[in-house]
């Protein structure tokens, strides 16, 4: 089940990273259609901002790819019974691995779309509003949705330790502490 969860998660997080990337990109685009725009220095280090970031969100996005193909290839079959036994795999590794790097590369563009957004805003150039508006949904998006995410992962984290101080008072378990083996079943 937390394998799922995981997963799940991890998709989020990467479809908040593509998305907000793309605002980002978008945004970038559009400062350059902006006239004069490297004469105003803060269009310039806006634009230089959101570049990086899209920049960043490509790479990942693409890194990230390559990390799906892997797990599907190493680790998809064997996780969950790896995961029944041990507590861990190589395929939860995987997925802890992407979920991180894709939950610190959100959180990286959507810092650097709100300082692109702000700079746009003190800029004091007439044309900017659809650049701002591009910029500020990129990083609103990112940044609320690691927060969202993060915030179920720590959910996950705390519901999973309460269910492991449970104690497990069932017939069977009982009969095996005792070490008393009766087919329950029949």
């Amino acid at each position: 089940m937390g394998l799922v969860v995981n997963i799940i998660l991890f998709g989020l997080s990467f479809i908040t990273l593509a998305i907000s990337g793309g605002f980002s990109t978008n945004a970038a685009v559009r400062i350059t259609k902006i006239p004069n725009y490297k004469d105003n220095k803060k269009l310039e280090s806006a634009h230089r901002n959101l570049s990086i970031a899209a920049v960043i969100t490509w790479i990942t996005v693409a890194a990230l790819v390559i990390g799906i193909i892997l797990f599907l290839i190493f680790g998809s079959e064997e996780t969950a019974a790896a995961e029944e036994e041990t507590g861990i795999s190589f395929g939860s590794i995987i997925v802890y691995f992407l979920l991180g790097v894709s939950l610190f590369a959100t959180i990286f563009v959507g810092i650097l779309s709100a300082i692109a957004a702000g700079e746009i805003n003190d800029s004091g150039v007439p044309n900017k509003d659809l650049a701002n508006r591009q910029a500020i949904i990129g990083a609103v998006l990112a940044i609320v949705g690691a927060v969202l995410i993060l915030g179920a992962l720590i959910g996950k984290y705390i519901y999973g330790r309460k269910q492991e101080k449970k104690p497990d008072d069932s017939l069977s378990s009982l009969l095996k502490k005792f070490n008393m083996d009766y087919d329950l079943e029949a």
